[in-house]
């Protein structure tokens, strides 16, 4: 009986050590394939917001290196160009979201082919070196896709 016993504790224990090896090796990876980024690496951003029928697309390119954003609106009955401006403390602040909430990590592609004429969001980071970062969504998005919305209308009164 004692012997059982034995067995059943060196088997809970080397069962504990296999969970713990195993839960600390996926949290390492994660942490591993994270970017955290440098406002001073990027060049822009665009984003290019197409709603259902009848289409209406709101595009917006934020140039960080001149502190403007570019607004071009098209709807079915009318087209619009402006800019505004950003401080650098907005810029600053966004980037420090968007490391938070894993903007710059998302993954190159969100899709859900089951709704036809639904939203799309495609969005292109520009880094200095040359780099693009591209991700698309098509009726699906990333996670923390609601707090960036968030972030976006906070740094520079964007509506995505």
């Amino acid at each position: 009986m004692k012997k059982k016993i034995t067995i059943c504790i060196l088997f809970i224990i080397v069962l504990l050590f296999a969970i713990k090896h195993f839960v600390y090796e996926k949290n390492t990876n994660d942490i591993e394939n994270i970017n955290i980024i440098d406002i001073e690496n990027i060049k822009s951003i665009e984003i290019s917001v197409e709603y259902g029928y009848p289409h209406s697309i709101y595009s917006y390119k934020i140039d960080f290196l001149n502190s403007s954003i570019l607004h071009e609106i098209e709807d079915y009955d009318k087209s619009e160009n402006f800019y505004t401006d950003f401080t650098y403390q907005e810029a600053e602040f966004f980037v420090e979201k968007a490391n938070q909430y894993g903007f710059f990590n998302w993954e190159e592609s969100y899709d859900n082919p089951n709704i036809e004429d639904g939203e799309g969001i495609d969005i292109f980071i520009n880094f200095k070196d040359g780099s693009i970062k591209e991700t698309l969504c098509y009726n699906a998005y990333p996670p923390n896709s609601d707090e960036m919305a968030e972030v976006f209308h906070e740094a520079f009164g964007l509506i995505i």
